[in-house]
């Protein structure tokens, strides 16, 4: 006989912590998400840390990533799966969507204090659509049982820092998915070299607002983003050489140029593959 959800949290091990980081974007048309694939603390864990439900005959899907117990996201996402599925015969909205989450929320963790957070997105082609007909995503921040509105920039994990936070602050102007999920490996590699208890690996989501995404790897891409900030940072040490002549610095300036437009175009090859 199955175990009802007050018996899986009676027997969930409260010890086996996955504070790592997670990351998400709201664009004018999409959300992209990132995080770590690596769970740390006392349970060793290498895999994605991303849960998908489709809904309304898998028109709209909602995607989360989360940090915290392991436990914890599989309860609530059981739940939340067996809400969806009891409505699968109609038509679902994602404010419906919402609130079977919210409900999955309450049920699992009920008011128990609790440090699991999620970021989700949740997207469907007839879900709020813009002047021009263009559905958007919607994307939400959970906390405990407690799940608002996100903004443009959110961060979850013991990766939200004041390192993470001024990355974001840094790049806080209006970007394009892929410009949002290049910057997002930047930060999440960074974290894993500075945050002690960041894992590794990165994984990228992308979800547009009629319910389509993708899925990648942000390894390779964070690899030559640190390439770039090499690069940058002769370009600083350059400018503020005091025995440079204008020729020597216009060269170096140039060389500058030269090696940010290798990189630039080594990165759109490997998104190209």
């Amino acid at each position: 006989m199955r175990p009802s959800v007050q018996q899986r949290k009676f027997r969930r091990p409260v010890e086996a912590k996955s504070m790592t980081i997670g990351i998400g974007y709201l664009t004018n048309d999409a959300v992209v998400l990132g995080s770590d694939m690596e769970l740390t603390g006392v349970a060793r864990f290498k895999g994605h840390k991303h849960f998908i439900q489709y809904f309304d005959k898998n028109k709209g899907v909602a995607i989360a990533i989360y940090s915290g117990l392991e436990n914890d996201i599989r309860c609530v996402w059981e739940e939340f799966e067996e809400r969806v599925k009891r409505e699968a015969q109609r038509a679902l909205t994602v404010p419906e969507v919402r609130k079977f989450l919210a409900a999955a929320l309450k049920e699992v963790l009920g008011n128990r204090k609790s440090h699991f957070q999620m970021l989700v997105a949740i997207a469907h082609p007839d879900h709020n659509p813009n002047f021009f007909g263009d559905p958007q995503p919607a994307f939400f921040r959970v906390h405990g049982s407690r799940i608002t509105p996100a903004k443009d920039w959110e961060i979850i994990g013991a990766g939200d820092c004041e390192l993470t936070r001024y990355l974001t602050q840094v790049m806080s102007r209006e970007l394009e998915p892929r410009q949002a999920a290049l910057w997002m490996t930047h930060i999440i590699g960074l974290s894993n070299k500075l945050v002690p208890t960041v894992g590794q690996g990165i994984r990228i989501i992308s979800i547009s607002g009629a319910g389509k995404f993708q899925v990648a790897d942000g390894s390779p891409y964070a690899q030559k983003l640190d390439e770039l900030d090499e690069v940058f940072a002769e370009l600083w040490a350059d400018l503020y050489e005091p025995y440079l002549s204008e020729e020597q610095l216009e060269g170096r300036i140039k060389s500058f140029v030269k090696d940010a437009m290798r990189i630039r175009k080594e990165t759109v090859r490997i998104w190209q593959k």
